[in-house]
């Protein structure tokens, strides 16, 4: 029973894999150990002496950065690190090469490598780091984050998507949004005390008047609409 089980979730995760687009690839090949540190060193030099696309070589770069770190040497899980700090500013970066559909998922298995090999290598800081971008990216994690889109970088957002963007460091902090409510609430206050013309105080007393808003507001009430028919 046990082995029809595991040969049942073992064709699961084939199909899983199988319909897996091939921008997201990369991200379930870090699991193949088979290539050793040094394979994989060679074969990114190789990648940019050739000046191959930046979509492959950082597909090598990637994996080399999950073998080291998983490396029971320290000076390679140090390498990692260094590695992982300069691919993750890559990937925010608008005008970097790599398309933003497979972005989403380097992010997501950058943080969860590195996280651990903080925490092998008892860094804390870097630990929190990289758990604190790990809950940034899945917060509002949705399908369209694995699409493709066009860049936007010239574009200047408003104040709403800005603000339904913020995240550390885009400058929307706490005392950014209390200003604004502040100014928000003098502005509404100005409003109130604002004196209406005799036409905008006339058209709201016929307003009232009308009976849909006599009946909702209980304001001289009639019997209501008859039957005349």
């Amino acid at each position: 029973m046990r082995a029809t089980c595991r040969w049942y979730y073992a064709a699961v995760l084939g199909g899983i894999c199988g319909r897996t687009p091939p921008r997201l690839q990369h991200s379930i090949s870090l699991s193949n150990l088979d290539e050793g540190v040094a394979g994989l060193r060679r074969k990114l030099q190789s990648q940019l002496h050739q000046k191959m696309p930046r979509m492959q070589t950082v597909e090598t770069e990637s994996r080399l950065i999950a073998q080291l770190s998983r490396s029971a040497l320290p000076e390679e899980r140090a390498e990692a690190l260094e590695m992982g700090e300069t691919m993750w500013a890559e990937l925010h970066d608008a005008r970097s090469s790599i398309p933003f559909g497979s972005r989403t998922a380097m992010k997501i298995t950058l943080c969860s490598s590195l996280r651990r090999c903080a925490l092998v290598s008892k860094n804390r800081k870097l630990a929190e780091t990289w758990t604190t971008r790990f809950a940034e990216q899945t917060a509002t994690l949705s399908p369209a984050d694995f699409k493709e889109r066009t860049c936007t970088s010239d574009k200047v957002p408003g104040w709403r998507e800005a603000r339904s963007q913020a995240r550390p460091g885009t400058g929307i902090d706490a005392d950014d949004v209390e200003a604004e409510a502040a100014a928000k609430e003098g502005d509404t206050n100005k409003a109130r005390k604002r004196a209406f013309s005799p036409f905008e105080q006339y058209r709201q007393e016929k307003m009232l008047e009308h009976p849909t808003v006599e009946l909702a507001f209980r304001r001289r009430a009639g019997p209501g609409p008859r039957y005349t028919g």
